[in-house]
């Protein structure tokens, strides 16, 4: 069975489901957690990355959520920067 969703209604669930949207709420830890892994090309970007997708978040929560271990950084493919929450990464 298809379903017909329009291309406005498609982005919106998928800016939704991504955390890119004003709605979304949530402390840094919770979107990375939502999100499951954050992956970027190089550390400024990662941080943006979640800045994004944190209501009301500065550059200076982020880092801080990484210095408590709440956040980790990986490098696991081919040296593509991960942020993963620290209870998900083994």
């Amino acid at each position: 069975m298809a379903i017909e969703v329009s291309a406005s209604e498609l982005l919106r669930l998928r800016e939704f489901t991504q955390r890119i949207d004003p709605a979304a709420t949530g402390t840094v830890i919770e979107s990375v957690r939502h999100l499951l892994a954050l992956q970027a090309q190089d550390f400024g970007n990662a941080l943006w990355a979640v800045g994004l997708r944190t209501r009301d978040s500065t550059r200076s929560e982020v880092l801080a959520s990484l210095e408590r271990g709440e956040v980790v950084r990986t490098l696991p493919m081919r040296g593509t920067l991960h942020f993963v929450a620290a209870e998900d990464l083994r």
